[in-house]
């Protein structure tokens, strides 16, 4: 049955993902003796002394934008451990974010993700080792049960570690929280320590994309001399092997069918507010919220290390950003939430609990429309917040912000190491952008050190930090992304990125052509990895077996590799994706259940064939400038196009495609409804430090950035905050 949305997305292991103005994957967090996938039971506790159902409906409004990053963090946890791999190990993507693989979503297209749920409780002790990313932009994120960011080594914080670095990793309870080293069997190590016992790690690693397998900055190099570099062992392991690989391997693990079905429970938030609220009472019970005194609470800050990441708003003294929260916990006890969990108020019936529903509903629509607020000119429609992500005040805005980043992202960066910017409407309309039209981006080749004025088409490429030898710290994309129903379902990476096929070659032989079988043997390419779905393309000599050149196909089973080092698989021509069920609704949770159409006949030939791997085109950025990969207008811009198909002016290196009517009809032609609206994502990974010019964070100490000639100098945004960087406008041409 054709569903009436086209929402299309994999669900099967929504690993990770990060950005601001997209959903994310989702699911909780669960200790390694807590793996039962039964929700927990809200059963009834004593009486409350609030039994008003305004009061509780307001009460419970609130209580759902404070404890969103909870419930979150808890279903996180509990799909990963499911679905992608144990808790304390690293999950690795061995490939950038596209439609059909674990980092998809809200994932970045420009970057290698690893993941991991950590259970620090009491003692346990984990040594985390990283090699120097003084050469590859690489951060790592550690988050606590709250999701505010305690630590962020990595390229911009540690551009002098040694190489490589082991990290002590521990937990509020350990001997070693108070420290910032510690010195084991003749070792010292720098201490990482988290306030609350369970925490996520979550790496992003520099990729280009679109360059070839075997180039330096390649995301294959990028995985073999960094990604796979990065290690996470017990202590015991670490000083009896040093820092050894998973014990299977890299590969993210293969869920068994009980396992898929107990994570369908955890893909998504619930859908009423008891088994909300019993999801962060469970959470509340196995992580106790910080004192201002946990870990290294007291510390001067001018004394902690450079990836110790103050609370918001820090002036000489450090205390974990999560401290501070009894305050706001100790107000929802009267709808039964508390450090001890969630039970009913013994005295509620009906109307109470319709109360608390209805409450629970409203804080959803409060932090939706949260997300939504409109863009303005003044930052030529992009929206984007440029402080107070990745840790949060502990007051009512702080908490609607970091609710807000859990619908938007899940583990949004600090804006520090990574800033993120969406339009979702056409400049000054409420028309959304869609992939049927035409638009532009066009950049100057250089950055300019004034503020271009708004509503200019032609903008400065995004300001990034610099080393000293003036090449950049990180990197700059922009992707884009189709909206959908439902957390974890989208926003999504559109398959139509494989319809670009210019970074993409041909260049692996064919062994033999089976027309008997419709199968194919052939050579492994470098940096190859195969499963059901994988796109690829073959070279002119296409037709003489039945097949179109540098056109997408489709692996339609997971290949086989056989003994002599070749692999053999089937083509499609079609994959399809998972949809959700109507307009507006998300429907039930489904698992990936993607699916090639019709195998491809091939016939039999004798001339000689090569193929090779798509590299989808679903984001361009200073990665393919600085390797010289866009093309230059004659002015010396560069105009990135996005269009369903590659327009006549336009230089197919430079065209992302977009999600269109036509591409969708061929593949669902009796769905009724076909979503094809797209969201542009811009994200700057380090980006200039807000007291150089241009910067799109605020400068805090720049006595020209208050006034000019009697003029404020920056951008005032929707939040009051100034920038002196504005993205260029995004154009509209004349439909095809």
């Amino acid at each position: 049955m054709i569903p009436t949305t086209l929402n299309i997305f994999h669900g099967e292991r929504l690993l990770i993902a990060s950005f601001f103005m997209a959903v994310l994957l989702l699911v909780g967090g669960c200790s390694s003796s807590d793996s039962s996938s039964a929700k927990p039971d809200p059963s009834y506790g004593p009486d409350s002394p609030v039994t008003n159902p305004k009061v509780i409906a307001e009460l419970a409004e609130a209580a759902y934008i404070w404890s969103l990053p909870l419930e979150f963090t808890y279903r996180f946890g509990k799909y990963n451990e499911l679905m992608t791999g144990d808790i304390n190990t690293l999950a690795y993507v061995p490939a950038p974010a596209a439609w059909n693989n674990a980092a998809t979503n809200a994932g970045n297209a420009s970057a290698l993700y690893i993941n991991g749920i950590l259970d620090l409780t009491g003692d346990t002790t984990l040594v985390y080792t990283v090699p120097n990313p003084s050469s590859t932009y690489t951060v790592t994120q550690f988050l606590d049960a709250f999701i505010n960011t305690f630590a962020n080594p990595g390229s911009r914080t540690t551009t002098n570690a040694p190489d490589p670095t082991h990290y002590l990793l521990v937990g509020p309870d350990s001997q070693y929280a108070e420290s910032q080293t510690a010195t084991i069997d003749g070792q010292t190590f720098p201490v990482i320590a988290s306030d609350t016992s369970r925490a996520q790690l979550l790496v992003r690693v520099l990729a280009s994309t679109l360059a070839p397998a075997a180039d330096a900055d390649s995301a294959y190099s990028a995985l073999n001399n960094v990604a796979y570099k990065i290690r996470l062992n017990t202590l015991e392991e670490f000083l009896e092997y040093g820092p050894i690989p998973p014990k299977n391997g890299f590969d993210i693990k293969i869920p068994t069918d009980q396992e898929r079905t107990q994570a369908i429970e955890f893909q998504n938030t619930p859908d009423n507010a008891l088994d909300f609220f019993s999801q962060v009472g469970t959470w509340l019970q196995i992580n106790t919220l910080p004192e201002r005194s946990t870990g290294l609470g007291g510390t001067p800050i001018a004394s902690l290390p450079s990836y110790i990441v103050p609370q918001p708003d820090a002036q000489s003294t450090y205390y974990p950003p999560s401290a501070g929260q009894r305050i706001a916990l100790a107000s929802f006890g009267p709808l039964g939430l508390s450090q001890s969990g969630f039970k009913i108020p013994g005295n509620w019936g009906s109307e109470q609990l319709s109360a608390l529903q209805e409450g629970w509903t409203n804080g959803i629509e409060l932090i939706q429309a949260r997300l939504g607020r409109s863009a303005t000119i003044d930052t030529n429609w992009w929206i984007y917040i440029n402080s107070g992500w990745g840790t949060y005040p502990n007051d009512a805005t702080g908490y609607i912000t970091r609710a807000v980043g859990v619908i938007s992202g899940g583990f949004p960066s600090l804006v520090n190491d990574g800033l993120y910017a969406a339009q979702f409407l056409e400049g000054g309309t409420d028309v959304p952008l869609n992939g049927d039209n035409v638009y532009t981006l066009t950049f100057s080749p250089t950055n300019a050190n004034t503020l271009p004025p708004a509503g200019l088409e032609i903008g400065n490429q995004p300001p990034l930090m610099l080393k000293a030898d003036q090449s950049q710290v990180g990197f700059w994309s922009v992707t884009i992304y189709q909206p959908g129903q439902g957390e974890a379902v989208c926003p999504c990476i559109p398959q139509v990125g494989v319809l670009n096929t210019h970074y993409s070659e041909a260049t692996t032989s064919v062994i033999r052509v089976d027309p008997a079988t419709s199968t194919i043997t052939a050579g492994v390419p470098v940096g190859a990895s195969f499963s059901a779905s994988s796109p690829v393309l073959f070279d002119s000599g296409a037709r003489e077996y039945g097949l179109e050149s540098n056109v997408a196909y489709y692996m339609a089973n997971d290949p086989v590799m056989n003994s002599d080092g070749t692999v053999s698989f089937q083509l499609s021509d079609k994959w399809f994706q998972s949809l959700s069920t109507a307009e507006g609704d998300p429907g039930t949770p489904v698992q990936f259940t993607g699916q090639a159409g019709s195998i491809v006949t091939l016939k039999a030939g004798v001339s000689p064939l090569k193929y090779g791997f798509i590299n989808p085109v679903v984001q361009l950025g200073s990665s393919e400038i600085n390797k010289d990969m866009l093309t230059k207008n004659p002015d010396g811009t560069y105009t990135i196009w996005f269009a369903p198909t590659l327009p006549e002016d336009a230089y197919p290196s430079n065209w992302i495609p977009t999600p269109s009517k036509d591409y969708y009809t061929k593949l669902y032609p009796d769905a009724p409804v076909l979503n094809t609206n797209f969201w542009p994502v811009f994200r700057m990974y380090a980006p200039t430090e807000g007291n150089d010019t241009p910067s799109i964070l605020p400068c805090t100490n720049c006595a020209w950035y208050e006034t000019v000639g009697g003029e404020q100098s920056g951008i005032q945004t929707d939040d009051g905050l100034l920038a002196t960087y504005r993205f260029p406008v995004i154009v509209k041409k004349d439909r095809q």
